[in-house]
């Protein structure tokens, strides 16, 4: 274990409170249909676009990627999150790697060619990586922290080559235990079926030390979640060793809880693992980890709080991509869908590290007027599906959050579509579990914010209300009296 580490832990255990005392993530709930992921106390939805990679590989305020002005962007318009790894290797910023601000975990032992050194660790790198996660937890930014990206050690001929610029590739370090290190394939993942193989023993060793060096530099912050891999399964893998790998880890983030008296919620990306409900019920497993390809889910019956890796929307959404022109309606739509499912967090796509914050006031806008709308909720965390109480609505795809006290019905024109126009229209409810009596009931424009406000008797859960004309999506917050 380096220093750095050592003193780390020794800065957490010095602390007075562990992260899931002084407002950090949290469950509550937990253990139920109602399980809700908080944050300083309050009820968590979380979103927003900031790039996946490299601001964990630049130095804290490079002009190459400004990590605080994206924060203070997201802040600014209602956003707090970011869907992010730790780089295994520098493939797709491989033509800027040799700037003296880029930073790599591992100390380089020489230029040409390039090479590193696995067994030390660059305290620069870490000591920048808690500096990074502290500058988002002071904007209020939620970190979902993916400990391996698999794309890292695919070669992908004709597209992008990473497996090349990959740390743990024998040619690119100088380390014995790392020569057994190829690219994913045959159905089998290298570096995480390795270390869990028993064969290896060099590497785990390794591993546990990397693992450890992510647990010091974030783990006692309170605004970071691991998620143990993306998309583990894409290319294969031995089911047996990668749950080996799993409990491995998952026994390891325990030991260090019980050490130093924090807590940091731990699920993984289900996406594509041939074996989901082994992840998706795994009693260690704090959260749901679901990958965007339907938005729209019912998890209540898997009694864990929900995030979502990606912006998908028949294809992936990508907060800088002007080549799609329909993007903002989708955008907003995914969110709302996403919010809908009681899903607490949604990783917005953001690959192009050139990008800069705010370049897209449509964006901004709609980030804004989720983020009125979702605080104006009082009950959140009793809120559960009952699409069913929606016996006449316009829209192709329609949405209902309810309790006693509240509901939120959400009509929209379905994924991968704009400009679509509803005319006047009514909408009825039946079997709503909101208690009878007087209920205000708003309703509001996705795309520009509250539209009316009235007051309505609900009478054995029923109750009809006149809706205005409107394009792509319209929603309803029903507050009982």
């Amino acid at each position: 274990m380096t220093r750095l580490v050592m003193l780390l832990i020794a800065v957490c255990l010095l602390k007075t409170t562990c992260a899931g005392q002084d407002g950090g993530l949290a469950v509550i709930n937990e253990g139920t249909e109602k399980a809700c992921l908080t944050y300083e106390g309050k009820p968590l939805f979380a979103f927003g676009p900031m790039n996946e990679h490299i601001l964990w590989q630049v130095k804290l305020g490079s002009e190459l990627y400004d990590v605080t002005a994206w924060a203070r962007w997201q802040q600014a318009n209602g956003m707090n999150y970011v869907r992010c790894y730790p780089a295994s290797g520098y493939g797709w910023t491989h033509d800027i790697s040799d700037r003296p601000d880029y930073l790599f975990p591992f100390e380089k032992v020489s230029d040409e060619p390039v090479r590193f050194d696995l067994a030390r660790f660059n305290d620069a790198y870490w000591q920048n990586f808690r500096a990074v996660a502290e500058t988002l937890r002071t904007h209020g930014i939620i970190v979902h922290l993916q400990l391996f990206q698999l794309c890292y050690f695919e070669t992908n001929p004709g597209g992008e080559l990473r497996w090349p610029y990959n740390f743990w590739n024998p040619v690119n370090n100088i380390n014995d235990f790392a020569r057994s290190m190829a690219p994913n394939g045959r159905g089998h993942h290298p570096i995480i079926e390795q270390v869990a193989d028993g064969q290896h023993p060099g590497l785990r060793e390794h591993y546990l030390s990397y693992l450890d060096h992510l647990l010091a530099a974030v783990g006692d912050l309170g605004n970071v979640f691991f998620d143990l891999s993306n998309e583990m399964g894409d290319g294969g893998l031995d089911l047996e060793l990668t749950k080996q790998w799993v409990e491995l880890t998952l026994d390891h983030v325990e030991a260090w809880e019980r050490e130093t008296g924090h807590d940091v919620l731990v699920g993984q990306d289900f996406s594509h693992f041939p074996a989901p409900d082994y992840l998706l019920r795994h009693p260690r497993m704090e959260l749901i980890i679901a990958h965007g390809d339907d938005v729209w889910h019912d998890w209540t019956g898997y009694r864990k709080p929900v995030v979502i890796v990606n912006s998908a929307d028949g294809r992936g959404l990508r907060y800088a991509d002007p080549s799609m022109p329909d993007r903002f309606p989708r955008f907003r739509k995914l969110h709302w869908r996403a919010l809908l499912s009681r899903a607490q967090g949604l990783g917005d796509y953001q690959k192009e590290w050139q990008a800069q914050p705010g370049t897209y006031p449509e964006f901004d806008r709609d980030a804004q007027l989720l983020r009125a709308f979702f605080d104006s909720l009082v009950d959140y965390p009793n809120l559960l599906p009952h699409n069913d109480c929606i016996v006449s609505a316009p829209g192709a795809e329609k949405y209902c959050l309810a309790s006693q006290r509240e509901a939120v019905v959400y009509l929209e024109s379905g994924p991968a579509t704009a400009g679509v126009e509803y005319s006047p229209s009514q909408l009825v409810l039946q079997g709503l579990p909101l208690r009878g009596g007087q209920a205000r009931v708003t309703i509001f424009s996705p795309a520009g914010g509250p539209v009316a406000e009235a007051t309505q008797t609900l009478t054995d859960g029923r109750l009809q209300i006149q809706l205005p004309a409107f394009t792509d999506d319209l929603a309803l917050h029903l507050l009982a009296q």
